[in-house]
């Protein structure tokens, strides 16, 4: 089976059009989101729409929880995103993300593999690429999965911890690794191994960063760096 892992759109509609014409050419068997769905981006309406439209699993990522609690502990900055991005979404949208679940939990050919935004144990906690290996075994060891998949950090990975397979989707909206091309993995699934490939993909990324600019985004120089450099402002 060949599972497409999306990850981390962060309302970023031509980097999410990119990624799905690009695996429908590839081919999958099915899809799995992994979350950040719409904000901090200036298409979240339109995003959410598109991937409620798929019909795929999404799980419930840091963002869907700012975006729809009450009154989330935020810098000025965030809660900014936060207003101008709730005041673009239907209010049934925001309903279904914040009813989205925890994890997604699939077992294909003997396999067991675990979805989750952030880790097995919460969508804040970041697990990267460089994180110690104690920290990870840490993380997963109540995962009960022979494949963990995650996303939160925006950097595509993936490592052997223990007997445990952790793959890092990376993000298609908002990429922090240093490649500023959408980020996406396919998992090819057998009966003997889980194999990854994890794939980026060229957008129009002035259309993003024009789109943001004409829309009154409120945080549009880190957007614009982000999006033009694929890793944060120092």
């Amino acid at each position: 089976m060949r599972i497409g892992i999306l990850s981390d759109i962060h309302g970023n509609l031509p980097a999410l059009e990119a990624v799905l014409a690009d695996m429908e050419r590839r081919g999958v068997d099915r899809v799995v989101n992994l979350g950040d769905v719409a904000f901090r981006g200036p298409f979240p309406a339109e995003c959410t729409v598109r991937v409620r439209q798929m019909g795929a699993p999404v799980i419930l990522g840091n963002t869907e929880v700012w975006l729809t609690e009450a009154e989330p502990k935020l810098p000025e900055a965030l809660l900014a995103v936060r207003a101008w991005t709730r005041e673009r979404m239907a209010p049934a949208d925001l309903d279904w993300l914040a009813a989205l679940p925890a994890e997604f939990r699939l077992e294909v050919a003997g396999q067991r593999l675990l979805f989750a935004h952030g880790s097995p144990r919460s969508n804040m906690e970041f697990l990267f690429p460089f994180t110690p290996e104690a920290d990870l075994k840490a993380a997963l060891a109540a995962s009960a999965a022979d494949v963990v998949v995650v996303g939160h950090t925006h950097w595509a990975f993936s490592r052997r911890i223990g007997q445990v397979h952790l793959i890092g989707a990376g993000s298609i909206g908002l990429p922090f690794d240093g490649d500023p091309r959408a980020a996406y993995a396919i998992l090819e699934v057998t009966e003997r191994s889980v194999g990854v490939t994890h794939v980026r993909v060229a957008y129009d990324q002035e259309r993003t960063v024009a789109a943001a600019r004409e829309s009154g985004f409120p945080d549009l120089g880190f957007l614009e760096y982000t999006v033009r450099k694929g890793q944060r402002p120092e």
